[in-house]
């Protein structure tokens, strides 16, 4: 939930200028992410692709590991 949370803020604040109306499209992580995890270490999430404002891939990353990636669409 927090990837999530955390990746429409970003999607807002990269792209101002798209349609606000980004959807959760897909999520892969190499393992369960369960908060406890992250307690005490640095969740962040990194914009990797952008396909027209269509659909954005971003990189999540556990101190500076990467665990996954999650995309984003555009609501038409």
């Amino acid at each position: 939930e927090q990837s999530v949370a955390m990746t429409k803020k970003l999607q807002l604040t990269l792209y101002p200028d798209a349609k606000k109306n980004w959807l959760f499209t897909k999520i892969q992580i190499k393992e369960v992410l369960h908060p406890s995890l992250y307690t005490n270490h640095e969740l962040a999430i990194k914009a990797v692709k952008n396909f027209h404002y269509k659909l954005t891939q971003n990189a999540i990353f556990l101190d500076d590991n990467l665990v996954g990636n999650i995309w984003f669409s555009q609501a038409s």
